[in-house]
């Protein structure tokens, strides 16, 4: 569906015009986009021409398989709504049910404002596209290989038995006796203690091991399909972080 904008006719002595408003635009995620952050952050256009009294809406629900992105916004259960929101920015609380892995979900940003002045004020809405986006599917690998100083934003890796094994993308491995890490979850926080561990390599092909159960944080049933960052450190100062999840 597309919206172009509202059109309100103003009357005034011996004159009319039209009013026009162009409604939210979505930023990000933007149609069709894949994500693989189960806390994403919400962006989009404000209203045009901006008025002080709007505040924006946004509705979330799961779209199902044969279902449009319109026919779901109108029929499913919200998964999130949140109103009053005054910048054209919102992250996904925490506390509501954490998106799942491979699903596609469809949101919508609505502008509530008032047209008038004082008590004849009229309260309206302009509602804005529709738009569909996809959780990504995590890549299983029994160890996985840092190559990147950064992770990549579109790939992240699922950890199935609790063991995150991994091998630097480097032929000088067995040069490396020892290496420093810490995992971060979403928000930056490392759940590894507050501070760097050393892990030693585990074998000649320079696998490294990290029983994760180790850590309060991975006993939890919370921690499943949780996103968090491992962050690697050689002796020579070079990093290493890449993305993954449990099963």
């Amino acid at each position: 569906m597309l919206i172009t904008g509202f059109v309100m006719l103003l009357f005034l002595p011996g004159k009319t015009y039209a009013q026009t408003y162009s409604p939210p635009r979505a930023v990000f995620p933007v149609p069709g986009h894949v994500i693989h952050h189960t806390y994403p952050t919400f962006s989009w256009i404000p209203m045009y021409p901006h008025k002080s009294t709007t505040t924006y809406e946004l509705i979330l629900v799961e779209v199902l398989a044969g279902q449009t992105a319109q026919a779901a916004i109108q029929a499913n259960p919200l998964i999130l709504r949140k109103a009053f929101i005054k910048t054209p920015v919102f992250t996904y609380p925490v506390s509501a049910p954490a998106l799942k892995q491979g699903k596609v979900y469809a949101w919508q940003i609505t502008a509530h404002y008032r047209e008038g002045v004082n008590e004849v004020s009229v309260l309206r809405k302009l509602p804005g596209e529709v738009n569909v986006f996809r959780m990504a599917n995590p890549q299983t690998a029994t160890c996985i290989t840092l190559w990147s100083e950064k992770p990549d934003d579109t790939r992240f890796y699922l950890v199935p038995d609790y063991e995150l094994r991994f091998a630097l993308g480097t032929r000088s491995h067995q040069e490396i006796s020892q290496l420093q890490f810490a995992i971060v979850n979403q928000t930056g926080k490392s759940i590894t203690q507050q501070r760097i561990v050393p892990v030693k390599v585990k074998n000649t092909e320079g696998q490294y091991t990290i029983p994760l159960r180790k850590y309060a944080a991975f006993r939890k049933k919370s921690t499943k399909h949780q996103i968090y960052t491992l962050k690697v450190s050689t002796p020579k100062g070079k990093n290493y972080e890449v993305n993954f999840t449990t099963k």
